[in-house]
């Protein structure tokens, strides 16, 4: 019985630890994003492109078809679309040279911003969820066979070895106890990053989440009997669909360092072009 908990434990820990892991690259890449004063001004500037590409469409159009939502959802959009300046420029192009004559500062925007890459390749907030799901079952069942055990084995080893054995399976059921928390903060955060990026739909009751999760780590008695009741209520897929905005804004770094590469290109050309002048 000792060999079976000590696997039991080996491997619960070591599924707490990774989970526990993925759960700080998500919380820490949020974090990072979310201290960064540029970025908001970057995501304004480019609301402001499209507000202004729909206004010169209804100008021109009855229909409203062919008008952006002006969301963060829409950038990647305006890539595909052309300005309406009349030129081969797309949306995105054309309102990113404005923002080079108007603040070029703000296009270094992700020189100072980690994870974004790392996370968009590896926030699976939902992996995490179904993980911490099947480690409650899977402890929940074994906790429940060992008492059994316990309960109904003569004492040949003594009462000190019982008592061994439950306080290690209560280590257990703490460590995932703890994970769940980390996890709980990480709905927190992930809230928070919805409503830095503007994407928190009404239809994201997000303030009750966060109000059910205060009330969570009020809570003295019956915790864990909250705790398990509020995950499985809990809808992933809405926080999963949030953290798909790193994929989105690891999408938008890529497209400011094909930009910035351009502007160099050309840069060097007019350079280039004034030398040979002189010559």
């Amino acid at each position: 019985m000792t060999l079976e908990l000590l696997e039991c434990e080996n491997s619960i820990l070591s599924e707490c630890e990774y989970l526990k892991s993925k759960i700080f690259v998500i919380s820490n890449g949020i974090m990072d994003i979310s201290e960064n004063r540029n970025l908001p001004i970057l995501l304004n500037m480019l609301m402001d492109g499209i507000n202004a590409y729909n206004d010169m469409i209804s100008k021109h159009q009855s229909t409203k078809n062919n008008l952006l939502d002006p969301s963060f959802w829409s950038i990647e959009l305006m890539d595909k679309i052309h300005a309406t300046n009349g030129g081969n420029t797309t949306l995105l192009g054309y309102t990113l040279e404005k923002i080079q004559d108007q603040c070029p500062h703000i296009l270094d925007v992700f020189d100072n911003i980690n994870y974004v890459e790392r996370i968009s390749n590896n926030c699976k907030i939902n992996e995490i969820y179904r993980g911490i799901m099947r480690l409650d079952f899977s402890l929940k069942i074994k906790t429940k066979y060992l008492i059994n055990f316990i309960e109904n084995k003569e004492k040949m080893n003594g009462v000190y070895y019982y008592d061994n054995l439950f306080n290690r399976i209560e280590s257990l059921n703490q460590a995932l106890r703890l994970l769940k928390h980390e996890f709980l903060y990480l709905i927190k955060d992930i809230i928070f990053f919805s409503k830095y990026l503007g994407i928190d739909g009404s239809l994201y009751k997000y303030d009750e989440t966060v109000d059910k999760i205060e009330e969570i780590f009020e809570l003295s008695n019956e915790k864990d009997e909250k705790v398990d009741c509020f995950l499985s209520e809990l809808n992933i897929e809405e926080f999963d669909q949030v953290l798909k905005a790193f994929s989105s804004l690891n999408w938008i770094r890529g497209r400011l360092n094909i930009f910035s590469c351009k502007n160099l290109e050309n840069e060097g050309g007019k350079l280039l072009a004034t030398i040979n002048e002189k010559k």
